[in-house]
């Protein structure tokens, strides 16, 4: 299921050639990371780090990614494969991506949505973007360039509140799959930086009210209000209420 290399470039001696390949990126930051890091440690810090992306590693390598792919003009023939979902972080950042197509894209959905609660189970609230396109991610040579990181980096610092929103490469990858994964908003965006987003966002607090496990959001929030943040966490307040009292905002659209 890989797909074709677009580009690449003349290596060192010794060394493979770098690939840039058409990804998906999830871009996030953990909000109040100096607090975090005060109230939590270092060693606790990395230890989180290490065990959530470790369940993102388990849930991605043990889906299994089917499509149909044409053969010719009248022929298309079923293909599959393991999800292959990368993630590296640094200081407050942690990306995930894989290379795109419609399915991997749905399937990666799916396990960043659950990643997303987890961290903000675990003390770690995240603020992310998603973006499209061309890149290089190399993760062991600690190389990472393209214009997906670029995008993504400036439309998750546009936002005000806990929760990940599409940049601008959302309007040439327009197949996003199930509705429930998403929802129709815009006031998450801060005022001036609104043409780094688009009016579409990750319906996080629906995954988390399917787990009768997980406490109520709410309550959960105000244990993280911080002076000098209030409006992060009222904008993310009034989204979850607006996730709960619009499950089916799809039925609203007109045909």
């Amino acid at each position: 299921m890989d797909s074709e290399t677009s580009a690449q470039t003349d290596p060192p001696e010794g060394q493979s050639p770098l690939r840039e390949d058409s990804i998906v990126l999830f871009f996030f930051d953990v909000l109040g990371f100096a607090e975090r890091v005060d109230e939590l440690g270092l060693a606790e810090i990395l230890r989180l780090y290490e065990d959530l992306l470790e369940m993102v590693r388990a849930r991605a390598g043990g889906r299994v990614v089917m499509a149909a792919r044409p053969v010719d003009q009248h022929t298309m023939v079923p293909v599959m494969g393991w999800l292959d979902l990368e993630s590296t972080y640094f200081s407050d950042t942690i990306l995930l991506w894989t290379k795109y197509d419609d399915l991997r894209f749905q399937v990666s959905v799916d396990i960043v949505l659950d990643f997303f609660c987890d961290c903000f189970k675990n003390g770690l609230p995240l603020r992310g973007a998603i973006a499209f396109g061309d890149a290089v991610m190399d993760r062991q040579r600690g190389i990472f360039l393209g214009h997906p990181i670029i995008e993504a980096a400036r439309a998750e610092s546009s936002q005000r509140w806990c929760g990940c929103g599409f940049g601008p490469s959302l309007d040439d990858f327009p197949r996003l799959g199930p509705a429930d994964r998403f929802m129709p908003y815009s006031d998450h965006a801060k005022p001036g930086r609104e043409d780094y987003l688009r009016e579409l966002v990750l319906d996080w607090p629906r995954r988390w009210r399917a787990s009768p496990h997980n406490p109520d959001l709410l309550t959960c929030i105000e244990k993280y209000r911080r002076p000098g943040h209030e409006d992060y966490w009222d904008t993310t307040t009034a989204f979850v209420e607006h996730s709960q009292t619009n499950e089916l905002w799809w039925q609203s659209l007109t045909p």
